[in-house]
């Protein structure tokens, strides 16, 4: 008798004890955090051939054939990768991956003892960060793998991933690239007052030196013998109106617009006078004049055109005539220049707005030219040319200079010198001699403790007396403070004047930064205009950077100079309150705590408030996560089944986001586990009860030889 039936059920009873310690083990570790489940698949064994399959005959049909099956093997043992359910645990240590991937880990004595110290893989994210800052697996020490970020944030993610250290204790700052300014400048910057004493002196007016809109740069102011000699010489700028040079009085020399022209038939003129003209898409219209005769004249057919060649504004125009002094009509458009009115003539318009303002202190002996450079704080002279003039200082040419003066209350002192003549002080300063009608710069000095060196501009009348003048200024410049830092978080502080060019223009440099390179440059000016009907300030061109060196050898500083900087400032008639309203660096700080988005970035919390991001976690793919080793600690290695391991970045890719605070549970289902454990547990009784038949069997089998 055969006793295959004995080894056939001890296979079964061997496979199904497998499979119940592959159950159980599942049981074991249904709350292990990152458990992945291990089912068992069955395959039959060998067969025994009894009788071999035949094929049909003519006579007979086909036989099947017989065999007998031996047992069952062990198909496979697999690891299921199914997602777990995440527990919420609060602590921000404790991550989680939704999805496909696996955090990385690295065994550092591994590598310290000579070991080749591979990553290793695993789903449990209970990790913790020891003394030194390292992000470590709480279980066994190992060490979590990731990039880390440069100073600015960056995480370059080509390289292998390495070790994540959290900055502990390491101190870290921003360096201001950004200024915010808000506030009002006042819309009466520049102006004077006469508070008392005007009238009894003599001053008609007096005035805060200011810019106008003349372009920067190089200017030319021509000196020429006037047509009648006895008118001795005058002065033009660019083509402009010449006036007769008076010593001591300041000339306002108007610019020609060369490509902005009037043609006029003024052979019928026989008186002077002014007329209003308008000029709309090239046609002009008289709209009034002086005089009824003056009118008359003016309106005959075809007198007044512009010409094809002209860009002459569109709007309204002045014509004005006059005498010459000889007898002669002579005509200008605007504060152009003159031209004698005879004929069919050109008039060129004057440029008004960029009035350049000339003093002379002595008569020229000879005509030429003097080039003046104009610049945002002041004009110079910078060559007499062929004038013959005996020095530099024969001409003061100004558009007219920045007067530096501050607002309040200021004091200004006419003394009689005797012999007729008076001289003039402003708070205490240098005395100047004045004349009648003339007009004079005047600076200041230090009465009453006030800062030197502001300047101001008065106009006498037909007399002078002797005196003292209360004023009132509201001065062209405003200076600002606010503390900047840089990159080693040292503490700056930045000075930022704004100075009144023109009616709605102003300047802002950059006049002093503290705590700087001995002999280092500081940088930063631009300009701004004003909208004049809301007031608001736009910043304009030219623009330079904010910059400067620490002098603590930290880097170089930038900053960037947008809109944004001047959005929160505008100009309105009332006090300056202009202020540094917010800048971006900050002071040093340590790390305070830190959270990890879904991309597996660790951003560190700072105790001067910074948020940057210090590290991104590594998340790994295998093609066959089946295939991986289990290695003890709820770890999985490579193998050649699964395939080569690729790193990347949670989120893309195909891997799945990271969930911060808390952590995936295992993937054993505890009824499918129990079915499972009946089903083997019925498998191997039904086993054993084949063992104990066949035994049965064999006795009866041995009794029959009794």
């Amino acid at each position: 008798m055969s006793t295959g039936s004995l080894f056939t059920a001890i296979s079964g009873l061997k496979n199904h004890q497998l499979r119940m310690e592959i159950i159980g083990n599942n049981l074991a570790n249904i709350n292990t955090a990152g458990y992945k489940k291990s089912r068992v698949i069955f395959r039959e064994m060998f067969n025994r051939m009894l009788v071999s399959g035949q094929a049909p005959t003519e006579t007979t049909g086909g036989i099947n054939p017989m065999q007998i099956g031996m047992g069952v093997h062990l198909a496979s043992i697999d690891t299921l990768h199914t997602q777990g359910s995440l527990q919420a645990t609060g602590n921000p240590t404790d991550l989680s991956i939704n999805g496909n991937g696996f955090f990385v880990l690295q065994n550092g004595a591994a590598l310290e003892t000579g070991g080749n110290g591979d990553f290793v893989l695993t789903r449990s994210g209970n990790f913790n960060v020891d003394a030194e800052g390292n992000f470590i697996y709480a279980p066994n020490g190992f060490t979590v793998q990731g990039w880390m970020a440069d100073a600015t944030g960056q995480v370059n993610t080509s390289s292998s991933p390495g070790n994540i250290q959290l900055p502990l204790g390491e101190k870290i700052a921003r360096a201001t690239d950004e200024v915010i300014y808000g506030g009002n400048l006042d819309a009466r910057a520049g102006s004077a007052s006469i508070i008392s004493g005007g009238l009894e002196v003599g001053i008609q007016e007096v005035t805060l030196p200011g810019l106008n809109n003349i372009a920067l740069g190089e200017h030319t102011v021509t000196v020429s013998q006037a047509t009648a000699p006895a008118q001795g010489f005058v002065a033009s700028m660019e083509g402009g109106n010449a006036v007769p040079i008076v010593v001591g009085q300041t000339l306002d020399l108007i610019p020609a617009i060369t490509d902005q022209t009037l043609q006029v038939n003024l052979g019928t003129i026989t008186q002077g006078g002014t007329a209003s003209i308008q000029v709309s898409q090239g046609q002009v219209s008289l709209l009034n004049a002086t005089t009824n005769e003056l009118f008359t004249q003016l309106s005959t057919a075809n007198v007044l055109s512009v010409p094809a060649t002209s860009n002459l504004e569109d709007g309204i125009h002045t014509i004005s005539i006059e005498s010459d002094g000889q007898g002669n009509l002579v005509a200008r458009l605007d504060a152009g220049p003159t031209v004698r009115a005879a004929g069919n003539v050109s008039l060129t318009r004057g440029d008004v707005d960029k009035t350049l303002q000339v003093r002379f202190d002595e008569l020229p002996t000879a005509a030429g030219d003097i080039a003046v450079q104009v610049d945002p704080i002041r004009s110079t002279v910078s060559s007499v040319g062929q004038t013959g003039l005996t020095s530099d200082t024969a001409v003061i040419a100004s558009v007219p200079p920045v007067s530096n003066l501050g607002s309040g209350r200021q004091v200004l002192t006419i003394t009689d010198l005797g012999g007729g003549l008076f001289g003039a002080s402003f708070n205490g300063g240098n005395i100047v001699h004045v004349l009648p009608n003339g007009a004079y710069t005047l600076q200041s000095g230090t009465l009453g403790g006030r800062p030197a060196g502001g300047t101001i501009q008065v106009r006498f009348g037909d007399q002078i007396r002797a005196g003292t003048v209360e004023l009132n200024t509201i001065g062209r410049y405003r200076a600002v403070s606010m503390t900047v830092f840089d990159s080693l978080g040292e503490a700056h502080d930045l000075e930022l004047t704004f100075t009144k060019l023109a009616e709605n223009r102003w300047k802002w440099e950059v006049t002093d930064i503290s705590n700087i390179e001995a002999g280092s440059r500081i940088q930063g000016s631009g300009g701004l205009q004003v909208d004049a009907r809301t007031g608001n300030v736009n910043i304009t061109p030219p623009l330079e950077t904010i910059a400067y060196t620490p002098a603590d050898g930290a880097e170089s500083v930038e900053m960037q100079v947008d809109t944004r900087m001047f959005d929160n400032v505008t100009q309105l008639a009332a006090d300056f309150d202009v202020a540094g309203i917010s800048q971006n660096g900050l002071p040093p700080g340590v790390l305070d705590s830190f959270r990890v988005d879904g991309k597996g970035n660790i951003a560190g919390i700072f105790t001067n408030g910074i948020s940057r991001i210090i590290a991104q976690l590594a998340v790994a793919q295998v093609p066959n996560p089946g295939g991986l080793e289990r290695t003890g600690d709820t770890l999985f290695v490579s193998s050649l089944s699964s395939g080569n391991v690729v790193y990347g970045m949670a989120g893309q890719s195909g891997l799945g986001a990271i969930e911060a605070g808390t952590l995936e549970m295992s993937n054993v289902d505890l009824t499918e586990e129990f079915t499972d454990l009946i089903i083997a547990e019925r498998g191997f009784q039904a086993n054993a009860r084949m063992i104990t038949t066949t035994d049965e069997i064999l006795i009866e089998a041995l009794g029959i030889k009794r």
